[in-house]
């Protein structure tokens, strides 16, 4: 009886020091495993440099979309165009934006996203200073006409930018899209609010032209320099995929 007590209560010992030491062994790998996920959620500097340059890029064009607001209405009727027509001219935008985002869905699927983002940026830009030349047209038909088609080129570059800008934050921050979304949706927000103000400055300052002429030089510039800063996104699926492949090689 003695025997079989005492070879229980070792049983039962032998039992909780394995449950201690297997106890312990989660607890170390479920510590190990939150600290790899809080490592995986800092930005590496590639990301710092998207995130920085496309944060930028989008309060660009926020402000070349929204700078045109005091000035404008004010403009188009002195050229003899109804509050109809040139509340077309502003709604034109968003409305080709609607239209044409889901082609640029298929667009970005067969070219690279850094392209489709310049090429939106830039094309923002140019229309932004083409707009400013529409006080040189004095027929009402000629100034209403050339500013919708104006504004509907600007609105499918940023249809263009607006998809890749997505397509690059679900490559480059895939543990962090909804933070860097919401980053670079503010910065889009505080363009829109500082693009009226700086609009109407720079329309005191200097007429018409200035503010178009101004904001859209900026934003060509800001695109030349996402060409040589923006990390292309296939590269980086690429070599990432490379190193992934050798490290299992290994």
């Amino acid at each position: 009886m003695r025997d079989n007590n005492q070879n229980e209560k070792s049983k039962e010992n032998v039992s909780k020091s394995e449950k201690a030491v297997y106890g312990t062994i989660s607890e170390k790998v479920a510590a190990k495993e939150e600290e790899g996920t809080k490592e995986k959620k800092k930005y590496t500097p590639t990301q710092w440099v998207t995130l920085i340059t496309l944060a930028f890029g989008n309060f660009c064009v926020g402000s070349c979309v929204s700078l045109q607001a005091p000035f404008f209405p004010a403009e188009a009727e002195r050229k003899g165009a109804t509050a109809t027509e040139y509340g077309f001219i502003f709604g034109i935008f968003q409305l080709t934006i609607f239209v044409t985002a889901p082609l640029m869905g298929k667009i970005v699927s067969n070219v690279s996203p850094k392209f489709l983002l310049n090429s939106g940026i830039l094309s923002v830009g140019v229309t932004c200073i083409l707009f400013g030349t529409l006080d040189l047209v004095s027929s009402t038909t000629s100034f209403v006409a050339l500013a919708f088609v104006v504004r509907t080129v600007e609105g499918v570059g940023a249809a263009a930018l607006r998809t890749a800008l997505y397509t690059i934050i679900a490559s480059q921050f895939p543990d962090g899209i909804g933070t860097t979304f919401a980053v670079l949706e503010t910065f889009i927000g505080v363009g829109m609010i500082v693009g009226p103000t700086v609009g109407g400055a720079l329309y005191d300052l200097g007429g018409y032209g200035l503010p178009f002429y101004v904001v859209g030089t900026v934003v060509i510039l800001d695109a030349i320099v996402i060409f040589f800063i923006l990390p292309d996104v296939s590269a980086a699926k690429l070599t990432e995929e490379k190193t992934l492949y050798e490290n299992q090689r290994l």
